[in-house]
């Protein structure tokens, strides 16, 4: 995507506030699914994942374990 130009940031539409925009182009990211950790010493339980409908970038969100787990 030689064109792309990256704002450096994640950013929610100005007009739909639950539409994540692409930090690449700026185009609507599609929630694809969250993914389950099982690994013992990873600090993060599971991650969200995201494509761009314009760019194809992808994203990966972490989250991390609920304390008092791992």
């Amino acid at each position: 995507q030689g064109g792309c130009q990256g704002s450096g940031r994640n950013t929610f539409s100005e007009d739909e506030s639950n539409v994540l925009r692409c930090y690449v182009c700026g185009g609507d990211m599609k929630y694809l699914g969250d993914h389950e950790l099982d690994e013992p010493d990873v600090p993060f339980e599971l991650f969200s994942n995201f494509l761009c409908s314009d760019c194809g970038a992808w994203q990966l969100v972490f989250h991390p374990n609920v304390e008092g787990d791992n």
